[in-house]
């Protein structure tokens, strides 16, 4: 899936029908004050405006490139504002969050301080192939009180696909690299 990809569109005659109606009144205002722009032609160039921005609202577009889920709703479903149509997932790059003790926390937070970009890698379930190697993004600001862990973020090129949203990867987050 492209970014600006119509995900869904409705019915958008009616709308259509306002726009050329605001364009017919416009050019018919122009046309009665000599092709000039008076107050008259203002408002109805708004109207014009108001009639294309309504138009744009007939079709949902994706905002960004990436994978689509199963659709959410089916055609004929009443539908509202805020109702999701479906989850689209970026894959380049890509993300992953983990966890580590909170008592290394303090270690990574220093090599951070220090503007260190610190590699992060990806690996299978079973720790027997290395997915891909990334870097630490970003640190969250509170201690799971639960589990005593900190949820850490890394970002993946994923260049050559392998990995994929909600993938199962054992990260390995390097404080010495070579």
């Amino acid at each position: 899936m492209e970014a600006g990809q119509v995900l869904a569109s409705v019915d958008s005659r009616s709308l259509q029908l306002q726009l050329a109606q605001a364009l017919s009144q416009l050019a018919s205002d122009r046309r009665f004050s000599g092709g000039g722009y008076d107050e008259k032609a203002k408002v109805d160039q708004l109207a014009v405006d108001n009639a294309n921005l309504q138009l744009s609202f007939a079709q949902v577009t994706s905002p960004i490139k990436g994978v689509a889920g199963l659709r959410l709703v089916d055609p004929g479903n009443m539908i509202h504002a805020g109702d999701s149509l479906v989850v689209i997932t970026q894959l380049h790059p890509i993300a992953a969050m983990f966890t580590i003790p909170e008592d290394r926390l303090s270690l990574v937070r220093s090599a951070a301080k220090t503007g260190m970009s610190l590699p992060v890698e990806a690996w299978n379930r079973d720790n027997s192939v290395k997915l891909a190697t990334g870097r630490l993004t970003a640190v969250n600001n509170q201690i799971d009180q639960d589990t005593g862990t900190a949820k850490l973020k890394a970002e993946f090129d994923n260049k050559d696909d392998a990995l994929f949203p909600n993938q199962f990867v054992n990260v390995r987050l390097l404080m010495n690299p070579r």
